[in-house]
């Protein structure tokens, strides 16, 4: 008896979960007499609240995704960010440039000391930078409870996205089920 791959079949489940999905999108997708409208859901366009949208200042910045939400110490880490593997890119491309007009200028162990120098350079940034990312996620996510904790919860949100033409009583129906079993975050 022959076993399939588990590579093959694995890429079989995938693609019946991506063809089921799809079908089932499809098919719920036609119910209802009103279009969704997601622009007013993303309050985006006609819908669109001027003063909770980040501002770019320049064409580079739009290009680089720094917004006014940065601080100073975070468009110092974005752009020292980019100098860094712009830097790294630019070198590797002038000396390959250089490898293919001058044939034999930089032997093999040359090019072994670079991949090696770029890679402790990263390794040692790297350790840092994840202590950092870690005191600041922790410091996150306890400010997060602390929202969690001390936040007033609407008992008629309950996650639903709810179109304009359904009734209130719908929408009533549901707040006293909410208001039945609540959710706690302790």
């Amino acid at each position: 008896m022959r076993h399939s791959s588990p590579i093959i079949v694995g890429t079989v489940v995938i693609y019946a979960v991506g063809v089921i999905f799809t079908l089932a999108c499809l098919a719920i997708c036609g119910k209802g007499d009103e279009e969704f409208n997601i622009d007013r859901m993303l309050h985006r366009g006609a819908y669109s609240d001027k003063s909770s949208h980040a501002i770019h200042t320049s064409p580079w910045q739009r290009l680089l995704g720094i917004t006014s939400e940065f601080t100073i110490g975070d468009r110092f880490m974005a752009y020292a960010l980019i100098i860094w593997q712009v830097g790294w890119i630019t070198c590797f491309a002038v000396v390959t440039a250089m490898n293919l007009i001058f044939p034999g200028r930089f032997p093999t162990a040359w090019w072994a000391n670079f991949w090696h120098l770029y890679l402790m350079s990263i390794f040692c940034l790297g350790i840092p930078i994840t202590i950092w990312f870690t005191i600041g996620g922790i410091f996150d996510i306890r400010a997060l409870f602390n929202t969690l904790a001390s936040k007033d919860r609407d008992a008629c949100d309950d996650g639903r996205v709810v179109l304009a033409t359904e009734t209130s009583s719908e929408t009533e129906a549901a707040s006293k089920e909410q208001t039945r079993n609540p959710v706690r975050f302790r």
